[in-house]
């Protein structure tokens, strides 16, 4: 009985951390990306990590200034549903 609290516990807390986690990510995301298109042509699309990875390096050719908040793009990104 104690396993299965402390297993709900864990699980509650780690399934908050994603949450908020990926919510600062989201704001990132529209903050950095929102500024040269709209966000809908992203929403829309679905990649692999390796594949937006690119998308992010070819975006910062283009002159985008993700200033060092790069991963926290790619795991909204990978993540988003």
């Amino acid at each position: 009985m104690k396993l299965a609290i402390i297993f709900l516990i864990v699980f509650i807390l780690s399934t908050t951390l994603f949450a908020a986690s990926n919510s600062s990510n989201y704001e990132i995301y529209v903050q950095k990306c929102s500024s040269c298109h709209g966000l809908e042509i992203i929403e829309k699309k679905q990649k692999t990590r390796e594949q937006w990875k690119e998308t992010i390096k070819r975006m910062e050719k283009y002159g985008a200034k993700f200033e060092g908040k790069q991963n926290q793009i790619l795991e909204y990104l990978v993540n988003k549903k």
